[in-house]
């Protein structure tokens, strides 16, 4: 191989290494300052809802819905104890609030099954 050629070949992987080690220390900063929190991070509601699943990580959700209060709808499904996946089940999400007259302390997860008027609150 001609010396030339030898140089640009050489000069090639230096900089596709140097890129790459640009590429590593860039992600490794932003994953250190908390940038990819938002990508990563399960919403607060959905782990209480997982909390309260026989296998959380079977879990499937459809008809998400957030209101004004911040109360969050929608349905889920899981597996059971068979190992199949059960019907899809209404659950209503309620974070803490000090409103007075509806104080709550930590979050609130409320089946259809627990509570029927979840059908309703959520509409």
């Amino acid at each position: 191989m001609e010396p030339r050629r030898k140089f640009d070949s050489v000069m090639k992987t230096l900089s596709a290494s140097i890129l790459l080690a640009a590429l590593l220390i860039s992600s490794a900063l932003l994953y250190v300052s908390g940038a990819f929190d938002s990508f990563v991070r399960v919403p607060e509601w959905k782990q209480k809802v997982l909390a309260r699943l026989k296998d959380p990580e079977s879990a499937r959700f459809r008809d998400i819905a957030t209101n004004s209060m911040d109360w969050t709808c929608g349905s889920v499904s899981a597996k059971n104890s068979m190992g199949g996946y059960a019907q899809w089940t209404k659950f209503m999400v309620l974070p803490p609030s000090t409103l007075k007259n509806f104080e709550r302390p930590d979050w609130e997860v409320t089946f259809e099954y627990d509570y029927a008027a979840v059908v309703d609150l959520c509409r």
